[in-house]
């Protein structure tokens, strides 16, 4: 307990430092983990690592070691940005966004960890990276999915002046991303307007009842050429596995919060629940 009245008692909160995007979600062997966007040396956005917490009944938290750090020199050198947490054959895989520099282009990595998830091991070859295509400037936050028994990851990405799309990988081999083209861009009709965007951040997709829901947050560029938050947006649709991967269609969707703060949530699925 805390005498800070502005301190939470029944949520995960380190102690100090700069919290923002949970990541990596996942249950594993009698306990649930969250990562997070984590900053331990001072309340600002900056040097972001990944914290971790753990819990066996998502009410009472235990803190654990800093997962992921920042190498000078690596691809994750300016930060270990965004991303999930799978099993890949019985070990714990981080899939994350690393960025090398300031330039903010960013490569996904991979980062393999012991079971109880407190010793974690980070590679160092980029498995997917910024396509060079003019309609897109920003692509992160990797989410991987199995659909039809393959497994497949999506990442949100865009263009500042611009609009959202979210491109799709198969990634069976999570050394080995191929691309396979938008799941979905701003072209339809019922995105572009459930989800005006320049950039779609921090994808989820996951099977709900007979359909999909595709959950995204929201960048946007006003005329000052600053990218603000814009709140969260879910899309119900379908999706289908062609010869040239995943395409989702979305039928319709809505708002799931409207400001600044619940922004960049992540989807859980266990034990017959989806958890957010």
């Amino acid at each position: 307990m805390t005498a800070d009245p502005a301190f939470p008692t029944l949520h995960g909160r380190p102690a100090q430092g700069w919290v923002n995007d949970p990541n990596g979600c996942s249950y594993v062997d009698g306990r649930y983990h969250v990562f997070f966007q984590y900053n331990p040396d001072a309340p600002t956005h900056g040097a972001i690592r990944w914290g971790h917490m753990s819990s066996t009944d998502l009410v009472r938290w235990r803190a654990e070691p800093i997962a992921l750090v920042p190498r000078p020199g690596e691809p994750d050198g300016f930060g270990c940005w965004s991303g999930c947490v799978v099993d890949d054959g019985g070990v714990p895989t981080a899939v994350y966004s690393g960025v090398a520099d300031g330039t903010q282009r960013s490569a996904v990595l991979l980062a393999r960890g012991d079971r109880d998830m407190t010793v974690w091991t980070q590679g160092r070859t980029p498995v997917a990276a910024t396509p060079d295509d003019p309609l897109v400037t920003h692509v992160r936050d990797p989410f991987v999915f199995t659909a039809e028994g393959r497994r497949y990851a999506v990442q949100g990405a865009g263009h500042t002046a611009g609009a959202g799309r979210v491109l799709v990988y198969g990634c069976d081999d999570l050394t080995t991303w191929t691309p396979l083209g938008a799941l979905l861009t701003s072209d339809d009709e019922v995105a572009a307007t459930v989800a005006p965007a320049n950039i779609w951040e921090c994808p989820n997709l996951v099977p709900f009842g007979d359909r999909w829901v595709l959950i995204m947050s929201m960048w946007r560029s006003p005329t000052d050429d600053a990218l603000h938050l814009d709140g969260v947006r879910y899309l119900v649709g379908d999706l289908t596995v062609g010869s040239e991967g995943p395409r989702f269609a979305p039928v319709s969707g809505g708002l799931i919060d409207d400001g600044p703060c619940f922004y960049a949530p992540q989807v859980l699925r266990h034990d017959g629940r989806t958890l957010i």
